[in-house]
This record gives C-alpha cells, structure tokens and sequence, in this order.
C-alpha cells in the first residue's frame, strides 16, 4: 500500500495516516461463552475489493501501472478511435482487453504475476473469462507460482449491475 501512495504521490502525511489506520488492529472473537485470543490484523487490506475498497484498487492500479504501458508498447489491448485500452478498472472488477486469445493469456499471467510479487494472490472462484473471439466459453488455468488459479470461461457475466454476453445481445 505505501509503495502505491507513493506512486500517485499522496502526500506524506496522508500516507502515513491511512498506513497508521490500517496497522495493529485487533478484534475480539466471541463463539457463544467462549472468547478466543485476540488475533492482530496488519495486513492493511488483507480482506479484498468488497471490505477493502480503496486499498484493492491502490494495489491494482500500481501493478496494472507496471505493466499496461508494455502491453500498449506491444499492441497487445484493443483500439478505440486511435486510442489505445488494455484495462479497465471498475469499482473492484478488472477487464483486461484483448485482440486475440493469446494476448489475453498473456496478459492475465502477467498481471498474476506483477500480483504475487506485491504479495497478493487472487481469490480462489473470483476469475472468470468471457471470450467473443470465437464464442467460446472455456475454462482455463493461471499460476501464481505457489497456487493454479481456475478461470471460470462464462458466456455471461453481471458488472455493477449490467449484464453482460459474449455475442453483444446485452
């Protein structure tokens, strides 16, 4: 977290904060009449997109920052009107953009990549893939080096709401 606030060059004093807020805390658990030990949290943002919002998406930008400008470098993304789109970032859903299989491929075992060296991993269910290239609605396999990551190939799949196909009908 402290290396992306840096990166988009939060000044010091805010960093620092958001850094202390997020430091030694602890819960007390509670079963019933038993009481566990109190476990300390200091992951700053150990709990993902839904609880963690803002931590998620500073830790995701700084990856994705590493690599979208090599993968526009070498045309890997699709164009719009002369621009060039690897990504979208929303709200806590990533959308790696993508002329061929291939690309894709490659992109999203990059990414896990650049994902692990910061110490993350992808949720275990959390990935999926819609293809239009062909049609096809496959599963596939990333690795992160320790863990394979199943990413579930769907022909639909709901962002923020909207429904989306792989044929465009939506």
């Amino acid at each position: 977290i402290s290396e992306t606030l840096e990166l988009i060059h939060l000044h010091p004093q805010l960093s620092a904060a958001i850094l202390q807020e997020s430091c030694d805390l602890s819960c007390t658990p509670i079963l019933g009449s038993i009481q566990a030990d109190k476990p300390l949290f200091n992951k700053c943002g150990g709990q993902g997109g839904v609880e963690t919002g803002f931590e998620w998406n500073a830790v995701m930008w700084m990856c994705l920052c590493k690599l979208v400008s090599i993968w526009v470098e070498i045309a890997y993304g699709i164009d719009l009107d002369g621009k060039p789109y690897a990504r979208v970032l929303w709200a806590d859903n990533l959308l790696l953009l993508s002329r061929s299989w291939e690309h894709l491929r490659t992109m999203a075992q990059s990414l896990t990549d650049m994902f692990r060296a910061h110490g993350n991993r992808w949720k275990k269910g959390s990935l999926e893939i819609m293809e239009s290239f062909e049609v096809v609605c496959d599963d596939w396999l990333l690795s992160d080096g320790d863990t394979e990551f199943q990413v579930n190939g769907v022909c639909e799949m709901k962002l923020l709401g909207t429904l989306l196909d792989n044929v465009g009908s939506t």
